[in-house]
């Protein structure tokens, strides 16, 4: 049996009893723009951090400002909050600005919220050219950021955003003797796929950055023998590192930015 509707139209009126269509609302309308609560939460810390800084510095002896140090506050309940705020968005631009503030905060307990906070980027922002910086400013970070690098070189579609990610996993992968193979070969990798990719301006190079990484960590560790070094001391006479072998030497290198 077929069944015949009739068409209704609706006119931009309606009567009493009689309902509108309904309104539709696409996902992108319903999410929450959590930004403005996020810029609040930081600038309520930054405010309070401010305040605490003014007291220390306002302190009169070392007694007021052990005092003060004592009461020096925290991040903790800020980075709960903002953890809080990002559960209800993940995805859009609050929750990038809290995730990267989380990255540079302390916190005193529990898992390390910025492996936290970096495992939510990969999994949400991975789009984003802006890992490139989260990525490189974590280079000197520890053991457990790797997965988050790692995830982010992996999946990023973006060249230099996987070539800092790399450079950043082999360089922390590298400190550690138990883990320093995986290192090198993360390091080989960037020299091979990543040399063309610059960063602050231009100033630094990954494939220079990664080379002088590989040299540390094949001859500038504990126990291996210092490279040899050949200079003129202060009054110019030439020598070389390995004439004093044998004897206790301090090398001090020092630098001026």
């Amino acid at each position: 049996m077929i069944l015949t509707l009739p068409l209704l139209f609706f006119t931009g009126t309606f009567s009493p009893g009689h309902l509108p269509p309904p309104l539709l609302v696409s996902s992108a309308n319903m999410r929450l723009d959590i930004t403005e609560a996020v810029e609040a939460e930081i600038s309520n810390f930054d405010t309070l951090f401010e305040t605490w800084v003014a007291t220390y510095r306002a302190a009169e002896d070392d007694a007021g400002r052990e005092a003060a140090l004592e009461n020096r506050p925290t991040a903790d309940d800020a980075v709960k909050n903002l953890f809080g705020l990002v559960e209800t968005e993940p995805a859009g631009d609050g929750a990038f600005k809290a995730l990267t503030w989380i990255m540079r905060a302390y916190t005193s307990e529990g898992m390390s919220p910025s492996a936290q906070a970096l495992s939510l980027l990969a999994e949400h922002h991975i789009e984003s050219e802006q890992l490139k910086d989260v990525a490189m400013n974590l280079s000197r970070g520890s053991a457990e950021m790797v997965p988050g690098l790692l995830t982010i070189a992996e999946k990023s579609p973006h060249h230099d955003v996987q070539g800092c990610a790399t450079l950043s996993a082999g360089i922390i992968l590298g400190k550690d003797p138990l883990t320093r193979e995986r290192g090198v070969k993360l390091l080989e990798k960037v020299i091979a796929d990543y040399s063309d990719v610059t960063h602050y301006d231009g100033r630094l190079e990954l494939g220079k950055k990664a080379t002088g990484e590989l040299y540390v960590m094949r001859n500038l560790q504990i126990g291996m023998t210092v490279p040899e070094i050949e200079a003129e001391d202060v009054d110019g006479v030439a020598f070389k590192l390995s004439d004093y072998r044998g004897k206790v030497i301090l090398l001090d290198f020092w630098g001026d930015w």
